[in-house]
């Protein structure tokens, strides 16, 4: 199945995997919760705080 690019969870997914990371990874290198990401990666969690967003854009630098 393919991920919902049209949301935050589906293009984090699409990103962290292009990256070859895990979601382990992608949580030690941003500082948010490997929960925090996999609810958004599976579309359990729609809303992200900015510092959630900021936090997670730095992961990929």
């Amino acid at each position: 199945m393919a991920a919902d690019t049209h949301t935050i969870g589906g293009r984090l997914l699409v990103l962290r995997q292009r990256r070859g990371m895990t979601q382990q990874q992608l949580a030690d290198h941003s500082g948010i919760s490997v929960g925090i990401i996999r609810k958004l990666e599976q579309g359990q969690r729609q809303s992200v705080r900015l510092e959630t967003l900021t936090a997670l854009a730095h992961a990929w630098t």
